[in-house]
């Protein structure tokens, strides 16, 4: 089995640069998907006011955007396997600069939905891709550390956007939707060089060997890097039910936690803007300020937990960070003085997004083999997002109603199903991908 070596932060691996370049390209990636997501959570209370949306319409707007979120996870984890990683990367940033762009011309409930749909369709998927491509490049000896970097970019993004709105918002909403064009297209251009994982390629040599027939070729090449070439030629999506039951087991369970994970996060991050506005009746400068502060120190956060993770099973964070939120969430509903409620939800943030986020994604990648990694990742993101879809829609029934007892079932009781983290395996720091999912 190819190893890749551990001298270095970057494993003694040929082409350091490149690795820098990459995690470089998908740090930009990733924060530009943030930004134009919280954007929109920022902007969503200039937006309905001028679209004339009410509350249920703003939370129908949420599940749109989440289904395309869906759509987009899927489409593009199989394709990854199928295709490549690098094409779903070019067209999936290709996808968001095109839509973001759009939603300024947005003038009602419906072409909102629409457009809004299609950039996340695009943008979110950015998350599995850059999870795969880049997880499958790291070396194992500091791939969590490392990889938190690049996810880190989500804080960036909220920065970013915080910074945009507070410095741009006297121009209208809609201009804020163009500030991320320009380095989206940056970006895409800068992705023409990004190469195939070796992993992929390798993946793909044998799928072509056993196409021609040529057996002892695909055994020499399986001793690179170890593979089941039973599996190779099954679909991707089948994978997942059809593997070890090891590996079965792992993505029911993950499932489950990425599920409720995503429920409750529509109330702590997707709405929270809106609730402080609308509930709270803090000025959304006020609001945009805290979330400024909050993920520039979240930045850090994530890096912590990356680099906590190569050092203990990145499970136990998922377990600490997945129990807080229910019990914090709780606190957060009973703190009514603006610096108390700030100082708690900084905490929320902090455990739904760098420390759960730091090692979260990198445990996806790790967790299933190459044959299938890209779907699996996909498969995952896309139910994270039908959490997001019933923590939306749960939040769209009950908002009008009780907002006290909406949080209390979409933010807290929901989130008790992350403590399903506990069933999941506890996969020892510094491993190859290859040793721990076949």
């Amino acid at each position: 089995m190819t190893q890749d070596g551990d001298s270095g932060p970057f494993g003694g691996m040929k082409s350091k640069r490149y690795l820098v370049y990459l995690m470089a390209v998908a740090l930009f990636g990733w924060a530009l998907a943030s930004f134009d997501f919280n954007i929109y959570v920022l902007t969503i209370s200039n937006i309905a006011k001028t679209l004339k949306l009410p509350a249920t319409e703003v939370g129908l707007v949420g599940f749109c955007i989440y289904a395309g979120e869906f759509v987009g996870s899927l489409y593009f984890g199989m394709m990854m396997d199928k295709r490549g990683r690098r094409l779903a990367w070019l067209v999936a940033l290709a996808g968001a600069t095109i839509f973001t762009g759009l939603t300024y011309f947005v003038q009602n409930f419906w072409e909102l939905s629409t457009i809004r749909a299609l950039a996340d369709l695009f943008a979110y998927s950015e998350l599995a891709i850059s999870v795969t491509i880049v997880n499958e490049e790291l070396p194992a000896k500091n791939r969590a550390f490392l990889y938190s970097i690049v996810q880190a970019g989500w804080p960036l993004g909220v920065v970013g956007a915080a910074l945009a709105y507070i410095g741009g918002i006297h121009w209208g909403w809609r201009v804020l939707f163009l500030f991320s064009v320009p380095p989206l297209i940056v970006v895409a251009v800068a992705r023409i060089w990004i190469k195939e994982p070796r992993r992929w390629l390798h993946l793909n040599d044998v799928r072509h060997a056993l196409n021609d027939g040529d057996k002892p070729k695909a055994e020499k090449l399986k001793k690179e890097y170890d593979i089941d070439t039973a599996q190779v030629h099954r679909p991707s999506i089948s994978q997942l039910f059809t593997s070890s039951p090891e590996n079965r087991r792992q993505f029911i369970v993950l499932s489950l936690v990425w599920f409720f994970y995503g429920c409750s996060y529509t109330a702590t991050n997707a709405y929270i803007v809106y609730w402080l506005v609308t509930f709270h009746k803090y000025s959304i400068i006020s609001v945009a300020e805290m979330l400024l502060a909050t993920a520039a120190i979240g930045f850090f956060v994530y890096i912590l937990a990356g680099w906590m993770g190569q050092r203990i099973p990145r499970v136990y964070m998922l377990i600490v960070a997945g129990g807080l939120v229910a019990p914090l969430s709780i606190v957060f509903l009973y703190v009514h003085d603006q610096f108390w409620v700030y100082f708690v939800y900084f905490f929320i943030y902090q455990m739904t997004n760098g420390f759960w986020s730091g090692v979260a994604y990198a445990y996806n990648a790790e967790s299933f083999p190459t044959r299938y990694r890209g779907t699996a990742t996909g498969a995952l993101d896309a139910v994270q997002i039908i959490g997001f879809l019933v923590g939306a829609g749960i939040w769209t029934a009950l908002i009008g109603h009780s907002p006290q007892l909406t949080w209390y079932i979409v933010a807290a009781g929901l989130s008790l199903g992350m403590y399903f983290t506990i069933m999941l395996r506890k996969i020892p720091a510094g491993q190859e991908l290859e040793a721990i999912a076949k």
